[in-house]
């Protein structure tokens, strides 16, 4: 079953996490849970800019007669509100609104559950799917590890890297699709059993992942200098034996989110990010995390997840330009995305509504 979650109320700033001995600073971009499962915030019908204006002092008029008539006052301009979101996916989603040191934004979240073939390639399934995190799972749990995995995880609003976490195997090594070793390092275990980097080569704020695999609690985690790119191969070895496995992020289906903005005739396109790996080698699932996010202002009226067509956009000129602008978009190192902007020019095919 499909839901869709806003979760308000998110926090700025960091805290101290104990992590192997160590106190080090922990990002705190996570949003709050509020309440029940909310519906997504509706721009006014207006189409208002969310952007605070300046009024100029309002005219006196007068009636029939000459008298002087008291104006009508200017409305206050409206407050900036989550899109509406649409999911034409299958997968759920989930979203969310951050405060934080970054600014407001939104925060939108999608995961998607992989089998692992026998040559390590990974298939998205459409059955026996992990949920995501709902409206009505207690804050309290989210360091537990739930048929959702873990909650912290899927209630932090934005990382800047992948958390990878495995369980029935290790990850010894990470390249890119030419070969090109990549950069992993290995976390600690701290309060709440979060997990984070820590020593020499931690940052000053460090995001935490609690590791779970579903309800499964991994021994070992990772974190990436950046995200998991398509192509890129993740090489496992098993606890029991046998031979080694290299795992690569497809590249399609890869999701990615259509937006409208509500007060011009703008429109963006923008990659999800996988942010959260979970590797269950047992049973040979592979569940993905991604996330996309967007400032509240400029004002989003409506977001709608998709899945680039399998091929790469060979079939269509529409589905080329997609592929194409969502590999040139740039990295992103802080949460509202660089193509999560009403700047972008389009061709004609992309003017439709979508």
């Amino acid at each position: 079953m499909q839901t869709e979650c806003v979760v308000d109320g998110g926090f700025g700033g960091g805290h101290r996490l104990r992590v192997a001995g160590v106190s080090l600073a922990l990002a705190a971009s996570v949003a709050l849970l509020t309440g029940g499962c909310a519906q997504p915030g509706v721009p006014d019908a207006g189409g208002a800019p969310a952007a605070a204006t300046t009024a100029r002092p309002p005219e006196t008029a007068a009636d029939g007669r000459g008298a002087a008539v008291e104006p009508t006052p200017p409305r206050p301009p409206a407050k900036p509100t989550p899109p509406r979101v649409a999911n034409r996916t299958g997968y759920p989603f989930i979203t969310l609104v951050g405060v934080d040191q970054f600014g407001e934004y939104t925060s939108l979240g999608l995961k998607i559950t992989y089998a692992i073939d026998q040559h390590g390639a990974l298939h998205a399934l459409t059955s026996e799917l992990e949920p995501m995190l709902g409206g009505d799972d207690a804050q309290s749990e989210d360091y537990d590890c739930k048929a959702y995995g873990g909650g912290f995880n899927q209630r932090t609003t934005w990382f800047p890297d992948t958390g990878v976490f495995v369980v029935g195997a290790r990850v010894t090594a990470l390249h890119d699709e030419h070969g090109k070793k990549r950069l992993l390092l290995p976390l600690a275990v701290g309060d709440h059993g979060i997990m984070a980097v820590s020593g020499p080569k931690a940052r000053e704020l460090e995001y935490g992942y609690v590791p779970c695999v579903g309800t499964q609690r991994a021994r070992h985690g990772w974190r990436t200098l950046g995200y998991l790119e398509a192509g890129d191969r993740l090489s496992l070895r098993p606890d029991r034996g046998g031979r080694a496995l290299v795992l690569s992020l497809p590249r399609e289906p890869r999701p990615y989110v259509w937006m409208h903005f509500a007060d011009r005739d703008a429109q963006a396109l923008v990659p999800a990010r996988p942010v959260v790996v979970t590797i269950d080698w047992p049973k040979r699932r592979v569940v993905v995390q991604y996330q996309a996010t967007v400032a509240m202002t400029p004002q989003v009226a409506r977001a709608t997840w998709y899945l680039t067509e399998e091929g790469g956009g060979q079939g269509s000129p529409r589905e080329a330009f997609i592929a194409k602008h969502l590999r040139d978009c740039p990295a992103t190192t802080r949460p509202m995305d660089p193509c999560a902007n009403p700047h972008h020019e389009f061709p004609p095919t992309l003017q439709e509504q979508p």
